[in-house]
């Protein structure tokens, strides 16, 4: 096995691990995050039967003397070890530890992480448990800074002479400022930047002008808004939803839906606000509890502009918890500006929402409003996703949350545009015909079943009378099926 696949695969270092090493235990540094690798970096374990180095697939091993404890936890059924989470946290406050352990900042949010990510009490658990860890290491001395950094992440009085203690990790200042964020969403945001960064973004889709025209503009914001909430489950015919937006006729089994559908085309439509993006990370927020205010504001049960209370998950998926949420969202506001193409940022923007579920209800909808605005704001055509293309939308948000890969969500995402960038959206007789031929209504389980793909049309003529729609048709297969 090659070293580029022994990186891929942390099962083979772990192997190789415990043969070189059979009593390591990973500690320090290695522990804080849980045993897990990063390629390319140090690892740091503890071994009393070893005490030289070694090479080991793409990894440099640091050894140091340091016993096995009863609670450090298995960490591969090759026998290797990681510490527990309270031998981490004594271990890492070494201070001849420099190279190997967390520095003063780093520590400090690891502490900080846990207490949002445990809360409280296991938090006080796992500290005291580190006082007991502390005395069997022989290093009791070490425990009067953790339970001073415990206290300001629990928002506690601090212990005796450590009453002007200063934090120096950015997520501990957050905490005890009241705005912190989750750590791995905002890691697993850095990285799927840099992809987008890296890779070919999607060419630039500047609005045709027949869609600058003012019916044009009607009726891609009515199916922007139909196909937005046909996604969440929002079922209407055309004709139904367009009785409901242009004749208020509100289904009396379907009003909630109704209103929505309606929410969602008041922004769409809205010329301000339909290109409206963000000037800082607090207006970021703001402009999202707006859009979400507008498209709720029929339903009253799901607190229309507020952030979500309640944890809200995706079967066993967890989403961003309720008081991490301003500050993951805050956080995440120069991590989207620092994208170069508008479509990158519309990506990022939309997968942020998604990903953070800051509101009760209505995250895709408000998600995928907002990546359309930074596509108006720059001049470019905005994205309808139509329902043919819902399973492998619904499948590239899930590979982008648990895989941080967003090549998928991507290739959707260019094809939805590219589609909508070549309707002609002038005359509703036009684009229902449209519709019909590229496949854009087809249900996305029978079109998988059928394998049916979006057909993108070749952009039509314009013509003095605007009516004109000849056009070939070239078939388009927008995701491996």
């Amino acid at each position: 096995m090659t070293q580029a696949e022994q990186r891929e695969d942390p099962g083979a270092f772990f192997v190789e691990l415990a043969t070189a090493v059979p009593d390591a235990v990973l500690v320090d540094r290695s522990a804080a995050g849980m045993g897990k690798l990063v390629a390319g970096e140090e690892v740091v374990v503890a071994s009393s039967g070893r005490a030289e180095g070694v090479e080991l697939g793409g990894h440099r091993v640091i050894i140091r003397p340091g016993p096995v404890l009863d609670d450090d936890l298995m960490v591969h059924p090759s026998g290797v070890r990681v510490s527990s989470l309270a031998r981490a946290l004594v271990d890492n406050l070494d201070p001849n530890g420099a190279g190997r352990v967390l520095d003063r900042a780093a520590y400090e949010d690891f502490v900080a992480d846990l207490a949002t990510r445990y809360g409280p009490e296991r938090l006080a658990r796992v500290v005291e448990r580190a006082k007991e860890v502390a005395a069997e290491l022989g290093v009791p001395e070490r425990i009067e800074d953790l339970e001073a950094i415990a206290a300001l992440a629990l928002g506690r009085p601090l212990p005796g002479e450590m009453g002007n203690l200063l934090p120096q990790g950015p997520l501990l200042r957050a905490l005890v400022a009241g705005r912190p964020w989750d750590r791995d969403r905002l890691a697993a945001f850095t990285q799927i930047a840099a992809q987008l960064a890296a890779g070919e973004a999607a060419a630039d889709c500047p609005v045709p002008i027949r869609q600058q025209a003012q019916r044009s503009r009607v009726l891609l914001a009515f199916f922007e808004s139909y196909f937005s909430n046909y996604i969440e489950g929002a079922i209407f015919s055309v004709s139904q939803a367009l009785r409901i937006i242009f004749e208020g006729v509100v289904p009396a089994l379907q009003a909630e839906d109704a209103h929505d559908v309606r929410g969602t085309y008041e922004l769409a439509i809205d010329e301000e606000d339909c290109a409206l993006v963000a000037g800082s990370p607090s207006e970021f927020v703001a402009i999202l509890r707006h859009r979400h205010a507008v498209m709720m504001a029929g339903r009253p049960a799901v607190h229309p502009g507020e952030l979500k209370r309640e944890l809200n998950q995706a079967g066993g998926y967890r989403f961003v918890a309720p008081e991490l949420v301003r500050g993951t969202l805050e956080q995440a506001y120069p991590i989207i500006c620092d994208l170069e193409a508008a479509f990158d940022r519309a990506v990022m923007t939309m997968f942020v929402v998604s990903e953070v579920h800051p509101f009760t209800d209505g995250n895709g909808r408000v998600g995928r409003l907002s990546m359309n605005a930074e596509l108006s704001d720059a001049r470019q055509c905005r994205i309808v996703l139509p329902t043919i293309l819902r399973n492998d939308y619904l499948a590239a948000l899930r590979l982008c949350s648990r895989e941080q890969d967003p090549e998928l969500l991507v290739r959707v995402l260019d094809a939805s545009q590219r589609w909508s960038a070549a309707i002609d959206w002038r005359n509703l007789d036009v684009v229902r015909s449209t519709l019909a031929a590229t496949n854009a209504l087809v249900d996305s389980s029978v079109a998988e079943h059928e394998r049916l793909h979006l057909i993108i049309p070749e952009q039509p003529p314009v013509t003095a009378d605007g009516l004109d729609h000849s056009w070939r048709l070239a078939v388009e297969t927008t995701t491996t099926r």
